[in-house]
């Protein structure tokens, strides 16, 4: 079976939790001798680039002059094609996905990894509640999100994205709660099949002390929620502060606001950046994790993260972190910051608690192992082809 495999990464050449869940997959496949070869949309030239055998960067689109998604569809259309020696086409990720289905003549199969050609302006989606999302609904929010003058090819280009996306051969979700979004957006429901996220081996780790480590790690960007969380430490009570310290691991826009308050307040917050490979001795050493995602992130891998190496997790609702982590989290509603400061003093507070949410955690994570996941992936590749 030859797969091509399109994704907007592939670690370790690029960081982020798109592209370490391909590399996991594309190493389980090829494990299971499968040929894939890896395309991602990553590329600074306007020509497809060989960076090594099996691995190919086809261009990112900012050279085109085209809105990202565009350009990147473009590039795909161009690029990937002209081999014609696959059997299947495996889109990680809805961008490139209109390319592929007008061009290939091989099924193609969609993963959902976030909310492109699904809805706009996606923390306005969340704060609804998540609703349908028809063209009526795309126009309100779009509005919402700055969009005047250029609402008209805003609203053209999501709604050609959106129409081609859904002529995919198959779709496949990380979360009941995302095929619940993807369905309420137009998307035909037979069509879509679970596979979760999968788990990076390496944050498996053995029982550990109570550390009094709290931890956040991602992109420093308001959708994550990280000014609201910074804020709602910095007023918890003495009786938190004198306890623990508040790591901060991430890059990114709102760096420099974090550092203001951090240097405003006499409170124990230690902000950093930390490779990737480093990150297993970060959560060996937390004892809760939080992630506060203002948009319905469809599976963070911190959450897997943190589920394996026992560390206790603090996640903002939403309908996937509902569906995956409602016995072995504590909740809060990201809109509500009064919810963000009761789940905080709760966690922080009540090692009993923390101790609970650790050992549901590790309960979970074995359905969430690389072989497991990839086979519900060779079975939807085998009943396509």
């Amino acid at each position: 079976m030859d797969i091509a495999f399109i994704s907007t990464g592939y670690h370790p050449h690029h960081w982020g939790g798109g592209s370490v869940s391909t590399q996991l997959i594309v190493d389980e496949l090829r494990g299971r001798g499968l040929d894939v070869d890896v395309f991602t949309t990553t590329g600074s030239d306007k020509k497809i680039r060989e960076i090594k055998q099996g691995y190919y960067e086809i261009p990112d689109g900012t050279n085109y002059k085209l809105p990202d998604r565009v350009g990147k569809n473009y590039g795909v259309f161009k690029y990937l094609f002209g081999k014609n020696k696959y059997d299947l086409i495996h889109a990680y990720g809805l961008g490139p996905v209109p390319a592929a289905v007008s061009r290939s003549s091989v099924p193609v199969l969609g993963t959902a990894n976030s909310l492109e050609w699904v809805c706009v302006n996606w923390t306005e989606y969340l704060r609804e509640g998540c609703p349908k999302c028809g063209l009526k609904d795309m126009i309100r929010l779009a509005r919402r999100d700055g969009y005047t003058t250029l609402l008209p090819l805003k609203i053209l280009m999501e709604l050609v994205g959106k129409e081609s996306s859904k002529r995919v051969t198959h779709l496949t979700v990380q979360t009941d709660g995302m095929k619940k979004i993807l369905s309420r957006s137009g998307y035909s429901e037979k069509k879509i099949t679970t596979v979760p996220n999968l788990l990076d081996p390496r944050f498996d780790i053995k029982s550990k002390k109570d550390t009094k480590n709290l931890v956040y790690i991602g992109r420093l960007e308001e959708k994550k929620g990280i000014m609201d969380i910074v804020e709602t430490y910095v007023a918890l009570p003495n009786e938190v502060h004198n306890n623990w310290t508040f790591k901060i691991y991430g890059d990114g826009g709102c760096k420099s606001n974090i550092r203001e308050i951090i240097s405003r307040n006499d409170v124990d917050i230690k902000l950093k950046y930390c490779p990737y490979e480093d990150l297993p001795n970060v959560y060996k050493n937390a004892s809760v994790m939080i992630q506060g995602s203002k948009y319905p992130e469809p599976f963070s891998r911190t959450w897997l993260e943190a589920m394996a190496s026992e560390t206790a997790i603090i996640a903002s609702i939403n309908p996937s972190s509902k569906a995956i982590l409602s016995n072995c989290a504590e909740l809060y509603d990201p809109f509500n910051k009064e919810g963000l400061r009761r789940s905080l003093i709760t966690v922080l507070t009540q090692k009993e608690k923390r101790d609970q949410l650790r050992k549901k955690g590790k309960e979970s994570i074995e359905q969430y192992r690389a072989n497991n996941v990839v086979d519900k992936y060779v079975d939807i590749y085998e009943s396509l082809i």
